[in-house]
């Protein structure tokens, strides 16, 4: 027996060991056959084995085998390790499709249109904004990644206001295997079973792919024809998952890799084993979920899985996919636009404080009014985005990476995740204990994620550690909210990026934080300067390492105050750099008190628009903050 069948052999054994455990807590096994096959209507257990425990059994299968080999058919036909479907953005495309155009009673053919043309988009926007500097495998799964956080924001903010179905919809979404009836096995089995014969007809085809496109041309293939039609095969075959059990991340991503680990070479072989590995392990996560006592997703017990698969893989990349900062100030001086940032930020704290929306319309709001309901509020999401602006602003001089933020490598899960912890541990702990929590957090967050630039790595590589974390804590927190525990109740209002809760205290504190935060930066803006040159800022006699540690740290509080008013749902920390930087604020000190200026009016004005958007009910500040600034990280992706 091979290696390949041992491992397969281990998975099947140890699932099909729990499942009849299982399913021997409710019949003797003498009546596990008839159940199958024929229970009697009037034997409550023989039904509950029949329409639940055998289907998602039988779904867990079959949708782990079609997500592997969805992800296996994405890896080679990018040429990327990383490529799976949550990773490309055609799972959280899905979801956010049946968000908009389903409901909670819609299934058939209906539902799985609409998953279809919402994966099929979202891939076709991530493939496009990536074949802009590439292909290259790192941006394909930022640009996924990201266009899956600003869906899954979106998918949020629609399930706040479809109160009726939103528990149904989180449990969906976050990729659940409970079944009441044979309908999804139904469906997927013949799915899985024609989309893997056609890949085995593609075998060879896709074997030209690594010869690179000059190579297959030279052989007659048409390269860009086999890769388009591998392409619509992988992504719809995940859309088509996807609307039966929600999204379910990294099995895509871990069953071709374990695949090729366990001796699967050809392309044959990889295209034969992966999906046995997928339904294999997928079964055996879903059988294991079910010995939890709660109600919880398998979706999110494999992001716990699969997000250190993926900062593994991302160690291991060597091949730099994103143009780093400019070392130097460019040669055509540009003065600043203080007077345009001043009055942008004059404009949002205005609108926040005074621009009020009401049953009779618009109007203008009291100065007691104002000081009395909107004052905290506005201060506090001003102080919140011009403290992260500062901590992206820091992150991005120090990696010379123009991705680089709070948000995209891990910092504000970091944070959150701090937060989380003390949550539980001391419930009632004050703001210092708080900020304490989240700062240590944060700082462990950035150490982990950019511990690999001093050995030179490259600059994508933090990008990956930070998605990796993050999807890491999106399973934490599916874990906690699925626990039901009372305290997760005001976590899910503060994960949100509400405001609601913010009072004059916090909001001083905030304020505090920001603009001693700033003052501190600012401090720090000649070694910034000098830390792009390398070698040569060693040679200035700066200590880098010192530098490095006390920017880092630097960030890390600015992040967790931000984190603990707004919540980690922002790409403020990524958008307010790129913007101060289209302001004129090229040197350090510029761009640190720019990025301050439009981080707080944009989390201002966010907190402002989610008030007033969709009166009489309130979007929460970090979902407005969520869903504008994905966009603006696309689109700073598309420059780069």
């Amino acid at each position: 027996m091979t290696m390949r069948q041992l491992v397969a052999a281990a998975f099947f054994g140890l699932a099909a060991a729990l499942f009849l455990a299982s399913l021997a807590r409710v019949l003797p096994p003498g009546e596990w056959s008839a159940a199958l096959l024929a229970p009697e209507p009037g034997d409550v257990s023989a039904l509950l084995a029949h329409y639940t425990l055998f289907p998602r059994a039988t779904t867990a299968i079959a949708a782990g085998a079609a997500l592997a080999l969805s992800g296996i058919i994405l890896q080679i036909a990018l040429d990327n390790p990383l490529a799976e479907p949550s990773t490309t953005g055609v799972s959280a495309g899905a979801v956010l499709a049946l968000a908009l155009f389903g409901t909670a009673s819609m299934g058939g053919a209906a539902q799985s249109l609409i998953a279809l043309a919402g994966g099929l988009t979202a891939a076709a926007l991530t493939l496009g904004l990536a074949s802009r500097v590439g292909m290259r495998p790192a941006t394909v799964v930022i640009a996924g990644l990201v266009l899956g956080f600003a869906a899954s924001a979106a998918t949020t903010l629609i399930a706040l206001f479809n109160h009726q179905w939103m528990r149904a919809l989180f449990l969906w979404s976050s990729g659940s295997l409970r079944q009441n009836d044979w309908s999804a096995a139904a469906h997927l089995a013949p799915l899985v079973a024609l989309s893997w014969i056609a890949a085995g007809l593609l075998a060879h085809t896709f074997a030209l792919f690594a010869l690179r496109d000059a190579g297959a041309a030279a052989l007659g293939a048409k390269p860009h024809v086999i890769r388009l039609a591998a392409l619509v095969l992988a992504a719809g075959l995940a859309a088509l998952t996807t609307a039966e059990v929600g999204a379910i991340a990294f099995i895509g991503l871990a069953a071709p890799h374990l695949a090729r680990g366990v001796g699967a070479r050809t392309m044959t072989e990889r295209l034969l084993w992966a999906p046995i590995f997928g339904a294999g392990l997928l079964w055996l996560t879903d059988e294991t979920v079910k010995l939890i006592p709660l109600d919880l997703p398998t979706g999110a017990a494999t992001g716990l899985l699969g997000a250190p698969l993926l900062m593994a893989l991302a160690a291991r990349m060597r091949r730099p996919s994103l143009a780093p900062l400019p070392a130097s100030t460019p040669s055509g001086r540009v003065r600043p636009a203080w007077g345009v940032l001043l009055v942008a930020c004059a404009l949002a704290l205005g609108a926040a404080l005074f621009l009020d929306r009401t049953a009779d319309g618009w109007g203008l709001a009291g100065p007691a009014q104002a000081l009395d309901w909107r004052v905290a509020r506005a201060l506090a999401a001003f102080g919140a985005g011009a403290a992260i602006g500062v901590a992206g602003a820091l992150l991005q001089r120090m990696t010379g990476n123009v991705m680089a933020s709070p948000d995209m490598i891990g910092v504000s899960a970091g944070a959150a995740l701090g937060f989380l912890v003390l949550l539980y541990a001391a419930p009632a702990a004050g703001a210092a204990a708080q900020l304490a929590a989240g700062g240590l957090g944060a700082g462990l967050a950035a150490f982990w994620a950019l511990k690999g630039l001093a050995r030179g790595a490259p600059p994508e590589q933090p990008l990956l550690l930070g998605i990796g974390l993050a999807a890491a804590f999106t399973g934490v927190v599916s874990f906690l909210l699925a626990s039901g525990d009372p305290r997760m109740a005001l976590a899910v209002v503060w994960l949100s990026g509400s405001t609601y809760l913010v009072d004059a205290q916090r909001a001083l504190v905030i304020l505090l934080v920001a603009a001693g935060g700033l003052l501190v930066a600012l401090a720090l803006a000649r070694p910034l300067a000098l830390l792009p040159l390398g070698p040569a800022a060693r040679s200035a006699g700066l200590s880098v390492r010192q530098v490095q540690t006390l920017t880092l740290a630097l960030a890390s509080v600015l992040t967790a105050a931000a984190t603990l008013v707004i919540g980690p749902l922002s790409f403020v920390g990524l958008v307010a750099p790129h913007a101060a930087r289209g302001s004129g604020c090229r040197s350090p000190a510029s761009l640190l008190a720019g990025s301050a200026l439009i981080g707080g009016a944009l989390l201002a004005a966010a907190d402002w628009g989610g008030r007033v958007a969709l009166f009489p009910y309130e979007i929460p500040a970090g979902i407005v903050a969520m869903l504008l600034g994905g966009t603006a990280a696309l689109v700073a992706l598309r420059r780069f």
